[in-house]
């Protein structure tokens, strides 16, 4: 039995990025962002730049992983939850390990999040990590819950629909 083909849309960027604002988790959350390193001169787009609530700079690249690829079924990992989990570890993993991501992390002395999703919700380690952090931020700030501002804000329909698109531009550290 073949399995069923994978299609996810690329609507998770946009989504995280309005349930960040909406949380009030910093400023500047852009889609996106075309980066460079001028010592090497490599360059790499990441899904989404911004600065968290200490003020720093984070870099957010998203993927998704497809639970009914020929690679996850023929994992060695017996049940499903394991395979999910090393499914979404190795994702993260080849995102860690790319040299050009390395490269303008480094030079934007920034935070990287590989944020793995799998088709069926469930997220990578990483992915959760950062998201406890912004829950709680979210309980520190005494707002509903994230879920509650998230579903808000995918209810608002901005008469502006830039209205969020920040002019925030992060430049290499000097050193």
């Amino acid at each position: 039995m073949a399995p069923f083909p994978c299609i996810a849309t690329y609507t998770s960027p946009p989504l995280l990025r309005d349930c960040l604002i909406a949380a009030n988790f910093d400023h500047s959350w852009r889609l996106e962002k075309r980066l460079s390193n001028p010592e090497d001169g490599t360059s790499w787009r990441t899904d989404m730049i911004g600065v968290d609530n200490k003020n720093r700079t984070v870099l957010i690249d998203t993927t998704i992983t497809c639970l009914s690829s020929q690679s996850n079924l023929n994992s060695r990992v017996a049940d499903s939850h394991g395979r999910t989990l090393a499914g979404l570890k190795v994702a993260e993993n080849r995102k860690n390990r790319d040299p050009h991501i390395q490269s303008i992390v480094k030079a934007y002395d920034a935070l990287f999040t590989p944020f793995a999703m799998s088709t069926n919700g469930a997220l990578g380690p990483e992915a959760s990590k950062f998201l406890s952090v912004v829950f709680k931020h979210v309980k520190a700030a005494g707002m509903f819950s994230i879920l509650s501002i998230c579903e808000l804000q995918l209810l608002k329909k901005p008469a502006n629909p830039t209205a969020h698109i920040s002019t925030y531009s992060p430049q290499p550290p000097r050193h």
